[in-house]
């Protein structure tokens, strides 16, 4: 079983020392500002293991991003209360090029398993995601090809397990096709499947929660909507309107919020049309 964590976040990408990659999670501060370290492979702060792991810091005057022994690989001189989104440069003789995207998101959606799953549970699945040793069936969407196994796929879902128990096309070469959502979102759904936690960004909350529906994932439905009604803004809200409309009936209490906070708000009332 799984719960929903909202929290604030750092997404790296795009630098040329790969391993500084990835969503950093709110861990204290440093030097009067906050402290984001790196999961492992996104893996919520309250569930890593001590030890020495990538971080986005406030170190010496300047923002940064710091290996695992400290060193200011990537820095930047802009200033603020939170990592910004430009200006960041190699600073060691070890990093690479190029330097990073840095974007920070402020209530970024963590799904992670509740406390009582043990920790090598959570590390073996998170392998057998990153690795994706042995599998024996593609899902494709939009062109993107993600390998997974049926075993896993079909225990998690019971749309995939008919599919994969089926004399069409899906059963024969356990080839899945998704369309009419995207890459992102299904790459997010499977994420979930295997390792309980995912991490999504706003524009991809729309197509995670029609997946996570019509695949019968509940957990992943329940908190991909309660994170809408936390990220809910002007330039949003019709989306999400209508994508929850959709699934009310599944979801009737969190319909029911989205309709007390457009009766609360004149503006996003007036957007959702």
């Amino acid at each position: 079983m799984t719960g929903e964590m909202i929290t604030s976040g750092v997404f790296v990408s795009g630098a040329g020392t790969v391993a500084s990659n990835g969503v950093y999670l709110p861990d204290g501060e440093a030097e009067g500002k906050p402290k984001f370290v790196k999961g492992e492979k996104g893996q919520p702060a309250d569930q890593k293991q001590e030890k020495n792991l990538w971080t986005v810091e406030f170190k010496r005057g300047d923002w940064a991003i710091c290996n695992p022994a400290g060193d200011r690989y990537y820095l930047t001189r802009e200033s603020g209360t939170r990592p910004p989104g430009t200006g960041w440069s190699s600073n060691h003789t070890g990093s690479q090029h190029p330097a990073p995207v840095v974007e920070y998101d402020g209530a970024l959606l963590v799904l992670r398993q509740k406390p009582g799953c043990p920790n090598n549970v959570l590390n073996v699945q998170e392998r057998v995601w990153k690795q994706r040793k042995f599998t024996d069936a593609l899902v494709i969407c939009a062109g993107e090809r993600f390998e997974a196994h049926r075993s896993t796929l079909s225990a998690a879902s019971p749309v995939f397990e008919a599919a994969f128990a089926s004399s069409m096309l899906e059963g024969l070469h356990a080839q899945y096709e998704i369309k009419d959502s995207t890459p992102q979102a299904v790459e997010g759904m499977l994420r979930f499947i295997y390792t309980g936690c995912t991490d999504v960004s706003d524009t991809e909350l729309c197509p995670l929660l029609d997946l996570a529906v019509q695949y019968d994932l509940g957990e992943l439905a329940n908190a991909t909507a309660r994170r809408m009604l936390v990220s809910v803004a002007v330039e949003n809200v019709c989306a999400y309107v209508q994508t929850l409309k959709r699934h009310h009936e599944k979801m009737a209490s969190l319909w029911d919020e989205m309709l007390t906070i457009l009766q609360n708000d004149r503006a996003l009332l007036t957007a959702s049309y």
